[in-house]
């Protein structure tokens, strides 16, 4: 695309647009890439003095580690990537708005992805690099909603729906992903609630998913941790089948198995959950 500058090689990059440079270090792999990108930088701006510089960077930093997505190769960052003397820092991961330092914010995704998102109001970042000025603009009303469960012990299907069909007028379904919960559901009672009745309800949400938690479930299952050793074999095992099926093209099958179990071997050496500090 013209115009579009990216970088996506798992090493650091620099384009220079409009009188500024722009620092992007995206996903790497493991802590000990993120360190070397980050000191072939800080090398390169010694040696090349600029006053308008933009770090662009894919991590969490620590102040956000509780909102982690626990998703593979997820690395904190400690705050000394946070320097200073940047013109801004853009970083990236966290799905949501966040400023984390005097120049650094998370713009967010534009898009929700899961329902722990529901109540992020998404959009994106204006950004003054003279002045240091971020400016939120919306980009649209929110619309994925994970509403308070609907207590239904002892109501009856009809009870249900009518309870159901009062919560989705009052918040008004039409053109959102909805997401509702029915709290100690007695089989009976979800057995007969009405398909025609659900059905005019999904039709007018853009998705609505309804998730009975049924009265008697409420014994908790644990299953054995699978060794991180094994994740590779795992992982070729898995692809292996679905190319059998032909799920996977033929052609692509042992690019995805070498790439994905050499990152998966990688990620076992180490906790994915460990921090990393900035070189000086």
């Amino acid at each position: 695309m013209e115009g579009v500058h990216i970088a996506h090689h798992y090493r650091y990059e620099r384009f220079e647009l409009g009188g500024c440079r722009f620092h992007c270090i995206p996903f790497c792999l493991g802590p000990e890439d993120y360190l070397e990108e980050f000191r072939k930088m800080q090398e390169f701006r010694m040696e090349n003095p600029s006053g308008r510089d933009v770090l662009v960077m894919h991590g969490l930093v620590e102040a956000l580690w509780d909102r982690r997505l626990r998703t593979v190769g997820e690395h904190e960052l400690k705050e000394s990537f946070l320097k200073g003397d940047f013109s801004y820092i853009a970083l990236g991961h966290y799905h949501g708005q966040a400023q984390v330092a005097g120049n650094a914010w998370y713009s967010g995704s534009v898009e929700y992805f899961r329902f722990s998102e529901a109540g992020d109001e998404k959009g994106l970042l204006l950004v003054d690099l003279d002045s240091g000025n971020v400016e939120k603009i919306p980009i649209r009303e929110e619309y994925m909603l994970d509403l308070d469960p609907i207590d239904c012990a002892s109501l009856s299907s009809r009870e249900i729906e009518a309870a159901v069909a009062a919560v989705c007028d009052d918040v008004g379904i039409k053109e959102r992903i909805v997401r509702l919960r029915l709290k100690d559901l007695s089989r009976e009672a979800y057995r007969s609630l009405g398909h025609r009745f659900i059905g005019e309800l999904k039709s007018r949400a853009l998705h609505l998913e309804i998730l009975p938690e049924f009265e008697e479930d409420h014994a908790t299952f644990e299953t054995e941790p699978m060794d991180s050793k094994e994740l590779p074999t795992e992982f070729q095992k898995f692809i292996e089948g679905e190319a059998a099926k032909g799920d996977i093209t033929p052609a692509i099958t042992k690019d995805v198995v070498s790439y994905g179990t050499d990152l998966m071997a990688r990620i076992s050496e180490k906790r994915t959950t460990e921090s990393f500090d900035a070189p000086k």
